[in-house]
């Protein structure tokens, strides 16, 4: 499958920090020109020249009104713009850890773990899993390579509570 050159295209004008922090503000609401370049305190003709590079490549589009907003096209590259920053944030720990066994839909959505802070500590993360098993409401779901056996008396409880639970666990393991 050959690569497009609209897709170096993309991923050179979402990489200048400007832009992206505008595509960022436009998630979810639409702005003026006035309001981008008040808040980045920047001139108008540099937010103006932003914007044009972006509706070049379909991310932003402009209404009757004067307004941006992001076209589907953008809102979607922001999710997978998520997904990069995540995976570059933690970029040290995913070098020394294989996500090759974790099913491929899961690692599309790996960008929804964006706001987590890992835990390094074997008893901190049994003593958190267990705190938020106690407190969910509605569902858990645990991403683990092996079976939570420590917390089974928890899960249980939980489940008599009406708690749903989805737990994945690697094909191979044993």
């Amino acid at each position: 499958m050959a690569t497009s050159e609209n897709f170096y295209n993309l991923l050179f004008e979402v990489s200048n920090e400007i832009r992206h922090k505008i595509l960022l503000s436009l998630k979810g609401k639409k702005m003026r020109i006035t309001e981008i370049a008040k808040k980045y305190d920047l001139p108008h003709p540099e937010i103006r020249r932003h914007i044009l590079r972006l509706r070049e490549i379909n991310l932003i589009t402009r209404d009757e009104e004067g307004y941006y907003h992001l076209t589907h096209f953008g809102e979607l590259v922001l999710i997978s713009l998520q997904e990069l920053d995540f995976m570059t944030l933690h970029n040290d720990y995913i070098v020394s850890h294989t996500l090759t066994k974790i099913p491929q839909e899961f690692i599309t959505q790996i960008g929804a773990l964006n706001g987590s802070k890992p835990i390094d500590n074997a008893l901190n993360f049994l003593l958190q899993t267990e705190n938020l098993i106690k407190e969910s409401k509605i569902s858990v779901c645990l991403l683990v390579d092996q079976f939570p056996l420590n917390s089974l008396s928890t899960i249980i409880e939980s489940i008599n509570r009406g708690v749903q639970f989805k737990i994945i666990e690697p094909i191979d393991s044993t």
